[in-house]
């Protein structure tokens, strides 16, 4: 017997053997046997499926089966995209990939191609304009093709940096321009001061920009930018100042001296309020509604005509008040009279009526009391002047003059 080189044999061959195949096969066989004594191989294929027969001047053996190629095809693609400049190392997967024989990007080649098996080919992607192409892989018995997505290369953007502001505050109502200052700010897409977007933004170069503030509160915020490569925030905040408060008039603008009356101050500026004072006494309470109006209760006052004074951070305003009163009365005189002989001074009389603790002068007619003294809201002492005759005694006080007086005498004593 002839002896087989098995391993000439093609090493994937199937272990299993098709019947129909192999009674086939042995009879071709036998029939061409009887003429040759050399050995031959036979591979009959019939749909996928080959059988190997090795013949020898003793007669047939056979090996076993040989599968045909699968068909090709393609399930998936990785990575799906990249830059146009070509040059990406990408992976194909499927199946039947080892009869690949071109890949095509669009209508360009790959630029080179690797059978890794026949489930993964990995290629090179070729240059291509941005935009989606159809890879096509094409084999010895079929095709099948995916889609790759070509991208502009990016570009390393430096993350921005804020090394300085200026000015580095401004009024809260916004409206100033600012210049940030540092590095990588020509990337930078937004600008914000606390939570509040800069309305505009001007890109002067790398190392500049330009903003205008929004309105903010009184008080320092930060001030942070921003880019595609990340976000800055400047070392020191912006502060918005409150503009100086400005007092234009107080609604109404008069009340009873007892106070609690609720009164609005008008004008501008008066957000951050620390302070409301009537004269020198401080509101009973105060509330800031908004930048130009305080709501105020006044509190009680022994003086008719004040200043209204609002205290801001930003400085001091004021305007008029009026207290209204009642002046004070006079019911009663003690003694009603004195006689006297020589040129002495006259003596002391008590004055008894209502609102006389306030009283800042006491008139003997038209010509005042040499001296007096308060001795409660309802009495007080006065020493008149020298006169003879009798008048009329009134008293006034910052809220005006007694209305009725009473009446005292000083003459000369009859002996």
């Amino acid at each position: 017997m002839t002896a087989v080189d098995w391993a000439r044999v093609d090493a994937a061959a199937a272990e299993s053997i098709d019947q129909s195949v192999l009674s086939d096969a042995l009879e071709r066989g036998t029939r061409r046997g009887a003429a040759s004594a050399r050995s031959r191989l036979l591979v009959r294929r019939v749909v996928t499926i080959a059988a190997i027969v090795v013949l020898t001047a003793a007669g047939l053996v056979v090996r076993g089966l040989v599968h045909a190629d699968p068909p090709l095809v393609v399930a998936g693609i990785a990575p799906t995209s990249g830059f146009t400049t070509g040059g990406e190392v990408v992976t194909i997967t499927g199946t039947g990939l080892a009869q690949t024989t071109t890949v095509r990007f669009g209508s360009a080649d790959a630029q080179s191609i690797q059978i890794d098996s026949d489930t993964q080919l990995t290629v090179t992607t070729p240059p291509s304009e941005p935009g989606a192409v159809e890879v096509t892989v094409i084999g010895t018995s079929a095709s099948g093709s995916l889609t790759f997505t070509y991208v502009e290369p990016s570009v390393d953007v430096p993350a921005p940096v804020v090394l300085a502001i200026s000015p580095p505050s401004g009024p809260s109502a916004g409206g100033d321009r600012v210049t940030l200052s540092g590095t990588g700010l020509g990337s930078v897409t937004s600008v914000r001061f606390g939570t509040r977007d800069a309305p505009d933004l001007q890109i002067d170069s790398d190392t500049q920009i330009t903003v205008t503030t929004p309105a903010g509160e009184p008080g320092a915020v930060d001030v942070t930018v921003t880019s595609s490569a990340g976000t800055s925030t400047a070392p020191r905040p912006y502060t918005y100042v409150a503009p100086a408060p400005v007092v234009t008039e107080v609604r109404p603008p008069s009340g009873p001296r007892v106070g609690g009356e609720e009164v609005s101050i008008r004008g501008t500026g008066l957000l951050g309020t620390t302070s409301v004072r009537f004269g020198t006494v401080e509101a009973l309470d105060f509330s800031v509604v908004s930048a130009s109006q305080i709501t105020a209760t006044t509190p009680a006052s022994d003086v008719p005509q004040v200043q209204v004074t609002v205290t801001t951070p930003a400085g001091t305003a004021a305007a008029p008040y009026t207290y209204t009163g009642d002046p004070p009365t006079l019911t009663s005189i003690k003694p009603e009279a004195e006689c006297t002989n020589d040129d002495g001074e006259p003596q002391q009389v008590t004055l008894s009526g209502e609102g006389l603790a306030e009283v800042t002068d006491v008139w003997f007619g038209e010509a005042p009391a040499t001296r007096f003294a308060p001795l409660s809201d309802t009495e007080l002492v006065a020493t008149p002047p020298a006169f003879t005759g009798v008048v009329t005694v009134t008293v006034q006080s910052l809220f005006g003059r007694s209305v009725d007086g009473v009446t005292y005498a000083r003459d000369f004593c009859v002996e």
